[in-house]
């Protein structure tokens, strides 16, 4: 999270956060949500102690420059780990963290991605990354872009969207979760 430190946003466009603040200004500076991939680079013994705090304050600051309070933030857990080195601990800790952030960061929602095929390591292969973008779709769908409850009520009859945690959905008839079809 060192990386995108809202302490560095004097710096401008050299640092991350604030090339993140340039391109939301020069659009105006209304966004309608985050969608977030990170964590991984900081599962190491000097960083995961510091993560859930920075990655809080982060979320803060972003709604805080923005000027949007209640600012959306839909973010992805890092996945799986193949590895015998010693960092699964602290691995494990980013995922935990970022699961306890869903719950304690209002207007947030975590996408997970333990189930997900690797390429390497790390990384999720390129069929998992297009589930994941469908997961962080469908879940930021009616947060980020509403519609009339006259639209979602012509849904095929079904009344309004129902609403999916993905992470624990075990309706299997579930309309927007891509386990509806397991």
């Amino acid at each position: 999270m060192d990386q995108w430190s809202p302490a560095l946003k004097d710096r401008g466009s050299d640092v991350l956060y604030g090339a993140l603040l340039r391109r939301a200004r020069a659009v105006g500076g209304r966004v309608k949500g985050v969608l977030w991939s990170q964590g991984q680079s900081d599962a190491y013994p000097e960083r995961s102690p510091a993560f859930a705090a920075k990655f809080t304050n982060f979320v803060a600051a972003l709604r805080e420059d923005l000027a949007a309070p209640e600012l959306p933030f839909y973010f992805v857990q890092i996945g799986r780990l193949v590895t015998d080195e010693d960092i699964g601990g602290h691995w494990n800790l980013i995922q935990e963290s970022q699961r306890k952030a869903e719950q304690t960061i209002a207007h947030s929602g975590m996408v997970a991605t333990v189930d997900e095929s690797l390429i390497d390591l790390a990384h999720a292969d390129a069929t998992s990354l297009k589930r994941l973008g469908v997961r962080l779709a469908m879940s930021s769908a009616t947060t980020c872009f509403p519609k009339p409850a006259s639209a979602r009520a012509s849904r095929r009859g079904r009344g309004p969207f129902p609403r999916c945690s993905w992470t624990s959905c075990q309706n299997r008839r579930c309309n927007t979760c891509p386990r509806a079809s397991a």
